[in-house]
């Protein structure tokens, strides 16, 4: 009777370590895949972030070709010196949409949701009027 339950222990004890490795491997697999879902949700928000930014640019170019008069304010502010106060005005709150703009691309650089070639490629209209 004593080896029998000695049988019964041994056997107990295999499936118990056997329990145990496969909770170990269901954890490692968890955690993987935790990882995965991780890197994935990092890849959209860095590309929304992205897309966001492009959308931005789209809207500063849009306007400086939809509004006649800042068309030509901006055209005029790429050849010479600009003098009526009105002009300025208007060139003035170009210039404060595309700083808002830089200092957000440098935001989302610093919080590491878009990478340094693509802050580059941001900063380039405000880099334009300067």
């Amino acid at each position: 009777m004593k080896e029998k339950l000695q049988e019964f222990a041994f056997i107990a004890e295999i499936i118990s370590a056997l329990a145990v490795i496969a909770g170990l491997i269901f954890v490692g697999l968890e955690t993987r895949q935790s990882s995965e879902e991780t890197a994935l949700n990092t890849r959209a928000i860095e590309t929304a972030a992205y897309q966001d930014l492009i959308s931005q640019i789209i809207d500063i170019n849009m306007s400086i070709l939809s509004v006649e008069k800042l068309r030509d304010v901006y055209f005029l502010a790429q050849t010479e010196e600009l003098t009526n106060q009105e002009d300025i005005n208007i060139f003035g709150n170009y210039a404060i949409t595309v700083a808002r703009h830089a200092d957000l691309s440098c935001f989302q650089y610093q919080q590491g949701l878009i990478d340094e070639e693509r802050l580059v490629a941001t900063l380039a209209i405000f880099i334009n009027i300067i």
